[in-house]
């Protein structure tokens, strides 16, 4: 599969099937994040996967009070981490986030690539999420994603989520870039 349709099949899979993802794409999967490129190369970020039964449990236990009930079946979660210190700061932001959502967009990718599936999770109770994991004080935790093999069939979520938030209509090219100025529409021939 060519990197454009990696991305074209890309989607956020909130319903899992039981199968366990084996070792080998999860090694890939990871390496893809390691990979990714980060400020000066500091490789602010670090990943728990996290796949015993009451662990994952506590984890998404600390969503239910934002609304993640769908979580449950998945083999594994991804939690992942950046420590703020390891990265840069300029224009009032803090660039771990962007280290972070970089390595996690491979990650993605390379989950699509290997017929798994992900969605990235920012709502979550961080506080419990560190305790349950055992993470310092000084590290933050910037999302946290499900993977695992797709279920064969969309599930109601699924299908209200599509419905309301439209997750699969993107907005035009001519919408979201402009040429050399914002005021001036880029012209698109795709």
């Amino acid at each position: 599969m060519s990197v454009h349709d990696t991305i074209l099949n890309r989607h956020s899979v909130r319903k899992f099937s039981d199968r366990k993802v084996e070792k080998g794409k999860l090694d890939r999967i990871l390496n893809a994040a390691r990979l990714a490129p980060s400020w000066r190369n500091q490789q602010c970020w670090h990943f728990i996967v996290v796949d015993d039964d009451i662990t994952r449990n506590e984890v998404i236990r600390s969503t239910h009070i934002f609304n993640q009930t769908w979580l449950g079946k998945e083999p594994a979660i991804v939690v992942l981490c950046a420590d703020p210190q390891q990265s840069g700061f300029n224009n009032d932001q803090w660039y771990y986030l962007v280290d972070t959502a970089i390595a996690y967009t491979q990650m993605m990718l390379e989950a699509t690539e290997n017929g798994l599936g992900m969605c990235f999770i920012g709502a979550f109770n961080e506080s419990k999420i560190k305790h349950a994991l055992s993470i310092p004080d000084h590290v933050r935790v910037v999302g946290l994603t499900p993977v695992g093999y797709p279920a064969d069939n969309k599930g109601v979520i699924d299908n209200l989520t599509t419905l309301v938030v439209k997750s699969h209509k993107r907005k035009d090219l001519d919408q979201i870039v402009s040429l050399n100025s914002w005021t001036n529409p880029y012209k698109t021939e795709v």
